[in-house]
């Protein structure tokens, strides 16, 4: 017994350890979607869902001119680099000082006073890719429908972005509408023929979607 709760107290350090780090990284980065989406998975590992979910909200809002206004290309202030090519695969009890962290990020603080800012100067692939990111941060925290919103949006700036299509058959199922998440499911599949995952995922659904026909 005294083991198991030095080892959950050793657990709680390295999770305020890495929370005041990732928290670090978003001061110089506040719209960055990888951090974010790394810190959102922190924030549930601490049990603090709640905190995660807005902290993958404010991100998120930055980037809504990426669908709103003009997705060309111009100077970014936060992003590192321009990313014309999208990596789709490289997207997956806590203290009082902590809780009181995440309320106050840098996400927050950025969300609140740098509207815009995020979506400029990258390409429709990095947006998409950051819109992707998003959606699947939702979908960790049991968020289906904010999630299928920035699929939608990712989409819309990369239509064929197989990730994309993929995630909102999750996020479908995970809502038990089978019949669309097996429509996204056979979408990715057209970009991923190859990917025995995804057709099992597929073959599911619409088993599913067939049974509630029936």
């Amino acid at each position: 017994m005294k083991k198991k709760r030095r080892s959950q107290e050793l657990a709680a350090q390295d999770f305020d350890a890495a929370l005041g780090h990732l928290s670090q990284a978003l001061a110089l980065a506040p719209a960055h979607p990888e951090i974010c989406m790394v810190y959102a998975e922190v924030l549930c590992m601490m049990e603090q869902a709640d905190e995660a979910v807005a902290a993958i909200a404010k991100c998120a809002a930055l980037y809504r001119p990426s669908v709103d206004g003009d997705t060309g290309h111009v100077r970014s202030r936060y992003f590192p680099s321009d990313h014309d090519s999208i990596k789709d695969d490289n997207i997956a009890a806590s203290s009082a000082k902590n809780r009181a962290l995440a309320k106050e990020s840098p996400v927050s603080s950025a969300a609140g006073g740098a509207p815009a800012l995020a979506a400029q100067g990258l390409s429709p692939a990095a947006l998409a890719a950051a819109h992707l990111n998003f959606g699947r941060g939702y979908l960790s925290v049991n968020r289906p429908r904010e999630a299928l919103e920035e699929l939608l949006r990712a989409l819309k700036l990369v239509p064929t972005l197989a990730g994309a299509h993929q995630a909102r058959g999750d996020a479908f199922a995970m809502l038990g509408q089978w019949q669309e998440a097996a429509m996204s499911f056979a979408e990715a599949m057209q970009l991923r023929p190859q990917d025995a995952a995804l057709r099992r995922d597929f073959q599911r659904a619409r088993q599913r979607a067939m049974g509630l026909r029936n």
